[in-house]
């Protein structure tokens, strides 16, 4: 098993994130997220995956959130709270998998062993349908 940590205030410009996850609706989706988060605040931290381990992953990875991410850069944020795997070079705590749990409002964490050596990811969180768009 890994290290879990919580960053408060992780640099977004360190996360990287694939640009090729695109789902269909996520041009009426994202920027209700947006607003949803500007009037709520984050109710989910992301899940930045940080093994040092290049053949694994690359550093600074983000695993899940990259709605959130999106809507977070739309809105300015220039750090966002998040859970890192691995190991964490920004100021943080560590914590274990139930603290790391408690910070999740809208969402159930789990731990997959079999995916390149375990991962975090985030199930059960809300659904495109669930929110309120801003153009009606």
């Amino acid at each position: 098993m890994f290290d879990i940590y919580y960053c408060p205030e992780y640099p977004i410009d360190a996360i990287q994130a694939s640009d090729k996850i695109v789902k269909e609706g996520m041009d009426e989706f994202r920027p209700a997220l947006a607003q949803n988060i500007k009037e709520q605040g984050l109710v989910n931290p992301l899940i930045v995956l940080n093994h040092r381990d290049p053949k694994r992953y690359k550093t600074n990875w983000l695993k899940t959130g990259n709605n959130r991410l999106w809507a977070l850069k739309y809105l300015g944020w220039e750090t966002a709270p998040c859970v890192v795997t691995g190991s964490c070079e920004f100021p943080s705590k560590k914590v274990s998998f139930e603290e790391a749990q408690a910070l999740f409002k809208d969402g159930t964490l789990s731990y997959d062993i079999e995916a390149h050596g375990g991962v975090l990811q985030m199930r059960n969180v809300c659904k495109p349908e669930d929110y309120e768009y801003p153009n009606g």
